[in-house]
């Protein structure tokens, strides 16, 4: 179960639009790299869409999920990476369940032959069914990329998935470190209905 952060930084309260109103259209907040460093927070960012970029911060870790907030409650799980619940957005996705190991929590950048992957998802409401996805991871290459003022040398690396039940198909991208596979950088799809979130590490979790 997800709980509320209570963060009261200027910087955190004025990130901008939260994540639950990401379909309407608007033009990014503004956001220093210096402003981020004064945090005593891991953060990240988050945009679907049109949408501005909002601004989450690590409020508790359990096991292998990092739990992220807004400053107006709305949360994101991410695990090694992957978005695996969400609240405060149009649709939710409830829980992600790993039928098999994710090549993301691995060591995805020495990633060098395809490598499949099945998980569930669980949306909120009782009228979805429980939804099976299989998906390949491929690399894509070598990619420079810069976020927050920052460059970072990844791998970009390509998830092919295949939701058969709904006859859903679609791709994620992961930047992924090219030294140790962090992912500093992601387009996840979480609904069918939904554009995909694009999120960015500002500063990462130190576990």
């Amino acid at each position: 179960m997800l709980t509320a952060g209570c963060y009261q930084n200027p910087v955190i309260e004025n990130a901008g639009t939260a994540i639950k109103f990401v379909v309407a259209g608007a033009d990014d907040p503004p956001l220093k790299r210096k402003n981020v460093a004064a945090l005593p927070y891991a953060t990240i960012t988050a945009k679907i869409g049109r949408a501005p970029r909002t601004l989450l911060v690590l409020a508790y870790v359990d096991g292998a999920d990092l739990h992220w907030h807004s400053g107006d409650k709305a949360a994101l799980v991410t695990r090694h990476g992957r978005v695996v619940k969400t609240v405060g957005l149009p649709e939710n996705l409830r829980q992600t369940i790993n039928l098999t190991v994710d090549p993301l929590a691995g060591p995805i950048h020495e990633l060098k032959q395809a490598a499949a992957f099945r998980r569930q998802l669980e949306y909120d409401g009782d009228e979805r069914p429980v939804l099976p996805i299989r998906s390949v991871f491929e690399s894509l290459g070598a990619q420079q990329i810069t976020i927050l003022e920052l460059d970072f040398e990844t791998v970009l690396v390509r998830e092919r998935n295949t939701a058969q039940l709904t006859d859903w198909q679609y791709e994620n991208l992961y930047w992924v470190d090219a030294y140790d596979g962090f992912v500093w950088k992601s387009r996840q799809h979480l609904t069918r209905d939904l554009p995909p979130i694009e999120i960015e590490v500002l500063k990462p979790a130190t576990l």
